[in-house]
């Protein structure tokens, strides 16, 4: 039996040595590489584009000093993105900002505004539902 053993050790040694060799960097890879930002992480079969909705609060953007409360209607907008999966892992719903600007805006009682939009560096917006919203001043 002990000779039965070597025996099995030892035909074709190199080839089962090289095997677990392989196997182990293609571990390496899927674990290890699919995490990371560079280099193999970016391979498409590991790291494939995909493409996701985020509902985000519009927040009304104004000077410091500005005392005046707005309404936004409707209060949130859809977005949808897509990036890289490994990318996209990283962010939250809080990362993603929308906002109007009215900080140069003249005192109105409603008016429409574009929805501007902040997204984290290697996400791509494709669409945002919807593009305006009405403001309306509560107070004076």
């Amino acid at each position: 039996m002990t000779m039965a053993l070597r025996d099995l050790v030892r035909h074709n040694f190199w080839l089962k040595l090289s095997s677990v060799f392989l196997a182990t960097v293609v571990w390496f890879v899927i674990k290890y590489g699919s995490l990371s930002d560079t280099g193999i992480g970016h391979v498409p079969i590991l790291n494939p584009v995909v493409q996701d909705n985020v509902e985000v609060l519009v927040r009304v953007l104004k000077h410091p000093g500005d005392a005046r409360i707005f309404k936004v209607t409707p209060e949130t907008i859809e977005i949808m993105i897509t990036g890289e999966s490994a990318i996209l892992r990283k962010f939250s719903k809080e990362d993603f900002k929308a906002y109007v600007e009215l900080a140069n805006a003249r005192p109105l009682p409603s008016t429409n505004q574009e929805v501007r939009l902040h997204v984290p560096q290697g996400v791509t917006v494709l669409n945002a539902s919807p593009r305006a919203v009405v403001v309306e001043q509560v107070s004076p």
